[in-house]
């Protein structure tokens, strides 16, 4: 595994506590929005850093348990 791959793992490790969802929440959530054509673009370019969209141009996500 890539370092940048298991630092990023720590990040969510550390982010899922504060969010109150556990990693299979997380995964089904990241996995159903890879999925919807309208997210999957965000999806990728946030993975790779690329967001370049001012945040009050961004639609707001909508996720739900």
């Amino acid at each position: 595994m890539e370092g940048e791959d298991v630092v990023a793992q720590g990040v969510v490790k550390e982010i899922l506590p504060l969010l109150k969802i556990t990693a299979d929440e997380f995964a089904y959530t990241h996995d159903e929005m890879s999925k919807n054509p309208a997210t999957a673009e965000f999806v990728m370019a946030a993975q790779q850093g690329k967001l370049t969209q001012k945040e009050d141009e961004q639609p707001k996500p909508k996720i739900s348990k």
